[in-house]
């Protein structure tokens, strides 16, 4: 590992550091291995407003800490097309040696206000043991990410297909309740981004809800969202084990 120089950068650490905590690359490190780590590889933060973008960089990697990035293609008529989106809770792990490697050089827009931790991926390697425990933790963390992932994008792209919005998003809460194992559902993403998830739009997708509220299916505040029918989602755990994880976007 490098050694970083600036003077400053345990203050600008420590400005981000709740950011940090919160990230799953970092998942069981505590604020001063976080701190040892960063100081021990080359590191950036990079804020970008709305609309703003952003080209990943040779030989680095990126962790959203806040808001949500996309990289996107224009199609044959002309529209701009979504080809992946990153986000602090989803695919939050970017790099450009993965199989996406195509796609990385694209350059990524803000969809909001969003901050990014860039890091020098040829840093990631020490001869210090304490320094190679906390690699091999981090490195853990990434793997586990990836793999969610991955998982995340077959479960997006079997949302996706359904042929209504109301399958869609009764998908979507069949989805969360394998995941959360409880009726009482924690949406940790925000309505825009559940609704790029279903491949709909948020008025659509509010629409639906309150649909489904009105018959008495679900029940929602804020976030939270209660099942109230499971039989009605179950209906759909079937099309889940027949067609999960062998759909693509």
């Amino acid at each position: 590992m490098s050694k970083m120089n600036k003077g400053d950068s345990a203050l600008i650490m420590n400005s981000y550091m709740e950011y940090l905590r919160q990230s799953s690359l970092f998942k069981g490190f505590e604020d001063e291995e976080i701190y040892a780590f960063l100081m021990e590889v080359e590191h950036k933060f990079i804020e970008l407003k709305a609309n703003e973008k952003y080209k990943l960089k040779k030989n680095r990697c990126l962790i959203v800490l806040s808001g949500l990035v996309i990289s996107c293609v224009t199609n044959k008529k002309g529209r701009l097309d979504t080809i992946q989106g990153f986000s602090s809770v989803i695919d939050s792990f970017i790099s450009d040696t993965e199989i996406m490697d195509i796609m990385m050089r694209l350059p990524f827009t803000a969809k909001c206000d969003t901050l990014l931790l860039e890091l020098n991926s040829e840093d990631l390697s020490s001869d210090n043991f304490e320094d190679i425990m906390l690699l091999c933790r981090f490195q853990q963390n990434v793997v586990r990410t990836l793999s969610e992932t991955l998982a995340r994008r077959d479960i997006r792209g079997w949302c996706s297909i359904a042929p209504t919005a109301r399958e869609k998003l009764m998908r979507f809460l069949l989805y969360q309740y394998i995941v959360q194992g409880s009726e009482h559902l924690s949406i940790k993403v925000t309505r825009d981004e559940a609704a790029s998830f279903m491949s709909i739009d948020t008025r659509t997708l509010f629409r639906e809800m309150r649909n489904l509220k009105d018959d008495g299916i679900i029940d929602y505040k804020g976030k939270n969202i209660t099942i109230l029918k499971i039989e009605e989602v179950m209906k759909y755990s079937e099309t889940y084990s027949r067609e999960g994880g062998n759909q693509n976007e």
